[in-house]
């Protein structure tokens, strides 16, 4: 069943921007992401927190199900007076609760944030899915989280950043037969920054430390290596503009571990910051 939509000091700046780029770009490996949510624009979602049901089809307007087991719950609750509850039946695949056609920008850090809570610990607390699509209407590799079970009302955030032809996403919320019900309650998505504006920010402040750490040889020696680690980003985000989706796959890979070089640069440097 498809329902139709209705509706500190001077050079420290540089060690947010760094720990910002932790995240990963590979499925699993979302993490929170306060920072962006606190900083970024709210990118809107049409009833959010399930609330709204008007033409009484006990799915919440805007969002879609796929599957089966999908419907409102006035029972249980985490804000307001209902929440979508997802119990499937053994003969269906799974259960999904689907918000369509979300403009996003590529190459840009993404919070997505869901409370959640399940019946029993021990049989999984569902999966999020965010479905990133090319201006054909293609879907690219996209992240997944499993969420942590609960059985009280939990709140999970995950950052990643999207690929570099998507244009439009989906969110999923699912369970599989087998799971315990699961309970879903106030999503909401920010947009941070893009990796190209997080390299840019980065640049000028290594350079301000440069420029104030003359005589530091460690100093200046790592700011070389931060600024050769942002070229290697740079030179594989422009050579993915032109990848095709086998290609990206592997990409993803490097540009992932790249990323993970960029913390690691950034925790050394901090260290030799504190140092002085």
């Amino acid at each position: 069943m498809i329902k139709k939509r209705k509706l500190r000091k001077k050079g420290y700046i540089i060690l947010v921007c760094l720990a910002m780029l932790g995240s990963g770009l590979i499925p699993q490996r979302g993490i929170a992401g306060e920072e962006v949510a606190e900083k970024g624009r709210i990118i809107k979602i049409e009833n959010p927190g399930f609330e709204i049901d008007e033409d009484g089809d006990n799915l919440p307007d805007g969002w879609f199900m796929a599957g089966a087991g999908v419907g409102i719950d006035r029972a249980t609750f985490h804000s307001g007076k209902q929440s979508v509850k997802i119990l499937v039946p053994s003969d269906a695949p799974y259960g999904d609760l689907r918000y369509r056609n979300i403009p996003v920008k590529p190459y840009t850090f993404y919070t997505l944030t869901v409370w959640h809570k399940t019946l029993e610990r021990w049989r999984g607390g569902g999966t999020v899915f965010f479905i990133e699509y090319d201006e054909k209407g293609k879907p690219l590799p996209n992240p997944y989280f499993d969420v942590p079970v609960s059985s009280e009302w939990s709140k999970s955030s995950w950052t990643w950043t999207t690929m570099a032809a998507t244009v439009k996403a989906e969110i999923i919320l699912r369970n599989f037969p087998g799971q315990a019900a699961s309970w879903w309650d106030d999503v909401s998505l920010v947009e941070g920054d893009s990796i190209g504006d997080l390299m840019d920010k980065a640049r000028k402040e290594v350079k301000e430390i440069e420029k104030t750490n003359p005589g530091n040889e460690k100093i200046q020696a790592k700011c070389k290596e931060v600024y050769g680690n942002i070229e290697q980003i740079e030179q594989l985000l422009k050579a993915q503009s032109t990848m095709r989706i086998e290609e990206l796959k592997e990409s993803q890979k490097t540009l992932d571990d790249l990323l993970k070089q960029h913390k690691e640069l950034k925790n050394e440097l901090e260290s030799l910051l504190i140092l002085e």
